[in-house]
């Protein structure tokens, strides 16, 4: 095990997601219940205030109408006998002094608890609204203050009216109703933090289920599927990609497996040939002619071995993309020419027509050694698997999009149906030609494979059964830096 994954494996898990769902509401609600709460206890604080303010100022204003008559002082002497005598206790507190601060007349009492000085001493000009200021006494009562210069009747000097409103009962209610929000929110936190655990819990319980069944995935059960219940939109894509990814890694293992099987298979013969060609010759004394026939023909055998290894090799780097790409301008006519002159004597041999089919030239971007792997891989199979009197032709032409489409077409005896998804795979050999044609091992079309992949192309195959093959090669168009 290395290193980094030993402390990917021994390092401390962070917070689970229901711990973070969990912590999150719980901070939202209780800032949702603080601004709730501030917002409503702002609200009815500046209500009461309000309404102070307006009985205050009303009270200043008829106090003030009342002055500014002949008998003003009487009549406000009735006035606050009337409120002390029928209110069960007194609300707001008069006091009218004159210009040497002598008490002219007062509610009864108000001397005790509120001093002429608590009051703020307005100027000549505040004679409309007056000053406001509060007071608050030794035993906790609040009062809201409110002084102003008036006339008095007829006299020529002006007057202090003093109005003092009783506050403590709007303190006490804002008291009450601060506890009660406190109280509330208290709870409300608490029943925020039960119902975002339930919340968290029953919402994440699709990542537990998910959680399951991955455990018991394994190497040799991969057919465990989420199948994408009832879930969430998110959580429904991330069922399906995960299917989709078991399904590529079933794929993947079954074709591995395939792979294995194959190579054993083709590795086999050939392993066998030199075992049992080595134990004939050291069954008895040889002369030196049949132990030179022996080691040639293992190094056949060997050679067979080398280039299964060089092609294995070879698809290894090409998927792990470690195989260089040379890219140049090739002249393709001259290319497909030198290909065919390589492959005619073989053609010959066989009795098969090996022809050209466009003479005209055409640019190719592509790396000139695997361009001509890839196509010489195409003929070799094309010239394996047509019979004698047969043709095997090489063309190409400009596709739609401007690439080039090379094709190998041959008149052999063609491929079924069921064999077409699997042609591609490593080792893999139609089952009735194993026995024709025992000198090949299934890597041929792999390799073309990868090497179109590499170039960013493509590769197709058009076959029918006793009527010949079509592989065609589309090469993409040749990039501006080559042009």
């Amino acid at each position: 095990m290395s290193l980094k994954s030993a402390e990917r494996r021994t390092s401390a898990p962070g917070l689970s997601i229901t711990s973070r769902l969990v912590i999150l509401f719980t901070v939202a609600a209780v800032l949702i219940l603080t601004l709730t709460s501030g917002i409503l206890y702002w609200g009815l604080a500046k209500s009461l205030e309000e309404r102070s303010s307006h009985y205050l100022r009303d009270e200043v204003n008829m106090l003030r109408a009342m002055l500014v008559k002949p008998d003003g002082l009487e009549e406000v002497k009735r006035e606050i006998a009337m409120e002390t005598g029928t209110l069960e206790y007194v609300q707001h507190y008069v006091r009218v002094l004159d210009k040497g601060g002598n008490v002219l007349i007062e509610t009864a009492g108000m001397g005790q608890i509120i001093p002429a000085s608590a009051f703020p001493r307005p100027t000549r000009e505040e004679t409309r609204y007056g000053k406001r200021a509060e007071w608050r006494t030794a035993d906790g009562q609040v009062f809201m203050l409110k002084a102003l210069c008036t006339e008095l009747g007829d006299a020529p000097d002006r007057v202090r009216l003093q109005v003092a409103l009783n506050s403590t009962r709007r303190m006490k209610i804002l008291t009450e109703y601060r506890e009660k929000l406190l109280i509330v929110g208290f709870f409300g936190v608490l029943g925020s933090l039960a119902a975002s655990v339930w919340v968290s819990r029953r919402g994440l319980r699709p990542l537990r289920e998910i959680v399951s069944i991955t455990r018991r995935v394994t190497a040799t059960h991969l057919d465990e599927r989420l199948q994408a219940r009832h879930w969430p939109k998110e959580l429904h894509e991330l069922a399906g990609s995960y299917d989709l990814m078991l399904d590529r890694l079933q794929d993947s293992f079954d074709r591995l497996s395939q792979f294995a099987s194959n190579m054993a298979h083709e590795f086999r013969t050939p392993l066998s040939n030199l075992m049992g060609e080595a134990e004939v010759a050291l069954g008895r004394e040889r002369s030196p002619e049949e132990y030179r026939q022996v080691l040639e023909s293992g190094l056949e055998e060997y050679r067979r071995l080398g280039h299964i290894v060089d092609s294995l090799l070879f698809l290894a780097r090409a998927e792990n993309g470690a195989h260089p790409l040379t890219l140049s301008l090739l002249n393709l006519r001259d290319e497909v020419d030198l290909i065919a002159e390589y492959y005619r004597p073989m053609a010959e041999e066989k009795g098969i027509e090996l022809a050209v089919s466009c003479v005209e030239d055409a640019p190719l971007a592509a790396d000139a050694n695997l361009f001509r792997r890839a196509v010489g891989n195409l003929i070799a199979n094309a010239l394996r698997y047509t019979p004698g009197q047969g043709k095997v032709t090489i063309s190409w032409a400009l596709d739609q999009a401007n690439g080039i489409e090379v094709a190998v077409t041959d008149t052999g005896c063609g491929i079924a149906e069921e064999d077409m998804p699997k042609l591609f795979d490593r080792f893999y050999r139609v089952e009735t030609t194993r026995t024709k044609h025992p000198q090949g091992f299934g890597l041929g079309l792999s390799i073309v494979k990868s090497i179109m992949d590499l170039h960013g192309g493509t590769v197709a195959i058009r076959s029918q059964v006793d009527a010949g093959t079509t592989v065609t090669l589309r090469f993409p168009s040749p990039p501006a830096s080559l042009g």
